[in-house]
């Protein structure tokens, strides 16, 4: 089962991203952190296979979390998929060169996010999961 950690200050995003992913598609959330140091606190403590980070929170941005993820004490580095309402190619390209796995934009489709969490992680058991080499396409919406 994938260990995921929600990364965002809207609560009520979350409590419905939280539901959906374990009722709906068998994940285990393992916390909801509203900030940027909680984030990275969570990450230590949990070791979450996939975190969702969103680009703006208080404390700590998404950004500030990238820089400080590698200088926790963690055994493998989580895949990370950003959360935004941001499609600037410039704030795209700096979560890129930071080894972000994938964004998508704001408004989404919670079942496309459970998809990607599934492939980017290399967890391809779910029914209707496109596998990764198929992947043509890095935002979705609804």
């Amino acid at each position: 089962m994938l260990r995921v950690l929600i990364a965002d200050n809207d609560l009520s995003l979350c409590r419905s991203l939280k539901t959906y992913l374990e009722e709906s598609a068998g994940m285990e959330v393992v916390g909801i952190a509203p900030d940027g140091e909680q984030t990275l606190t969570m990450i230590q403590a949990h070791e979450p296979d996939v975190v969702i980070l969103d680009v703006t929170m208080p404390h700590l941005d998404g950004l500030g979390v990238l820089e400080k993820l590698d200088t926790l004490q963690i055994q493998k580095r989580p895949h990370i998929i950003v959360l935004t309402a941001f499609g600037r190619e410039d704030i795209i390209r700096r979560f890129t060169e930071m080894n972000v796995d994938y964004f998508i934009v704001k408004p989404f489709d919670m079942e496309v996010l459970a998809e990607r969490i599934c492939q980017f992680a290399g967890d391809d058991t779910r029914q209707g999961v496109v596998k990764p080499s198929v992947l043509t396409n890095g935002s979705a919406s609804s």
